[in-house]
């Protein structure tokens, strides 16, 4: 239902791409500028369009988010665990207005547990369980809409054969741990190793197959995992090369250095848009604290990790790839 309120919502009128697209530059370049631009979008119609049973059905990627939150330290650390989706044919410009195209689905659970079984493999699979047989239950209602199509009207008042599909899920390394069913550490897109992160291969598509079928989600989704988790890297570093007792206090340094930026003191609390607009303040604030190339080693995966462009040609991917390059540079570090 709440995927059909998006489709139909009038207001979204000529800012919906009812099919994939492909643009190009007077150049001849190829250009990225919304979901439906992108090579999987093109992919997946051409898989709709080669079934007869779907045949000329519109495409429609689901795009699932979700973050753990902290509503109030000085309260008990209550916490929140909010589920939001969107479609992928809407304009990047209206999910970003916040006018009414990314929305809540619900809450997932938070188990709890004492921390002498905190650790125990019985809890681990307990909260992996929970963790797929919530969101298997939530996204049950799209099920039959993903092998047959369903008329749905549009924002343009036109009523189109549809068929969704899971898209992009995007969530912070522990949540695409618990997604991805790996073990901490590992890489959620590909089997290189901790040591050797350039040695791996793509995602092994017999465990993929293996999940959707367990999940019962159709032929789609776990294939595009996004991240978000760039500003807990200073936490870490300082933690692993100082110890916990001895980081504390630069913690807290950074923290003073930082809470004249905003009305909630504490970096650990900023999310969304705050964290994005942390990261410009964030390097200054960690100098003196962490080596000269560990600055240059956070500025860099800034820039792969929160890099926005309305649109996206090949030179921004020539740039964007001399970036990776550059960042492998501090690989050592």
């Amino acid at each position: 239902m709440l995927v059909k309120d998006i489709l139909a919502n009038p207001d979204y009128k000529g800012q919906i791409d009812y099919a994939p697209v492909q643009e190009f530059e007077g150049s001849g370049h190829r250009r990225y500028r919304n979901f439906m631009s992108g090579d999987w979008a093109w992919e997946q119609a051409d898989m709709i369009a080669q079934d007869p049973e779907t045949h000329g059905a519109m495409f429609v990627p689901i795009i699932l988010g979700s973050d753990k939150t902290t509503v109030s330290v000085a309260t008990g650390h209550n916490e929140y665990y909010p589920l939001y989706a969107s479609i992928g044919n809407v304009h990047n410009n209206i999910r970003r207005a916040h006018l009414g195209a990314l929305v809540l689905v619900g809450f997932l659970a938070i188990p709890k547990t004492d921390n002498a079984h905190a650790s125990s493999a019985k809890f681990r699979k307990f909260r992996r369980q929970l963790f797929h047989s919530s969101l298997s239950k939530i996204l049950e209602s799209l099920r039959p809409g993903m092998t047959t199509p369903e008329v749905t009207c549009c924002s343009d008042g036109h009523f189109r054969r549809v068929i969704y599909s899971l898209g992009p899920y995007i969530a912070d390394y522990p949540e695409q741990v618990l997604l991805t069913c790996i073990v901490q550490g590992w890489c959620p897109r590909c089997t290189a190793k901790q040591t050797d992160l350039d040695g791996g291969v793509g995602a092994l598509s017999e465990h993929t197959e293996l999940l959707v079928r367990g999940l019962s989600w159709g032929h789609f989704g776990l294939s595009m995992v996004s991240s978000g988790m760039l500003y807990q890297l200073g936490q870490k570093y300082l933690i692993l090369e100082h110890g916990q007792t001895r980081a504390q206090p630069i913690l807290d340094d950074i923290d003073r250095r930082l809470t004249p930026l905003s009305s909630r003191p504490g970096f650990k609390q900023w999310t969304g848009d705050d964290s994005k607009a942390l990261m410009k303040v964030y390097l200054p604030a960690i100098e003196g604290h962490v080596p000269r190339d560990a600055v240059g080693h956070f500025e860099l995966f800034g820039i792969l990790l929160h890099c926005s462009h309305d649109v996206i040609t090949e030179e921004t991917v020539r740039d964007l790839h001399d970036t990776i390059m550059r960042y492998h540079n501090y690989g050592d570090f």
